[in-house]
């Protein structure tokens, strides 16, 4: 998603928005890439066992879930490999 508004910002620029970033493409750079670095880090984080939780082997614990993870992000990229003709909207024109 941090991409995304990074991408669509100069894209599409004139393009009217809900939202306005301060400071312009300086600002979305800023609050995108605190975005991305904010994310990278809660899942290295999730890999740390809690201290009150007795996990047994750690190396089992991140295992499951890396695991986890892949799954997670496997299933919306096989529901779109498999997906139906009939599942797509009707092209609608996007003004810009």
């Amino acid at each position: 998603m941090f991409i995304a508004a990074i991408k669509l910002r100069y894209s599409k620029p004139h393009v009217p928005r809900a939202y306005r970033v301060p400071f312009q493409k300086k600002g979305i750079w800023l609050f995108s890439s605190m975005g991305v670095i904010s994310s990278c880090f809660a899942i290295v984080l999730c890999f740390v066992p809690p201290a009150d939780m007795k996990v047994g082997n750690t190396t089992v614990y991140a295992l499951l879930l890396g695991a986890g993870l892949v799954v997670m992000c496997a299933i919306p990229l096989f529901i779109h490999a498999f997906r139906k003709p009939h599942w797509a909207l009707p092209n609608h024109e996007i003004k810009d």
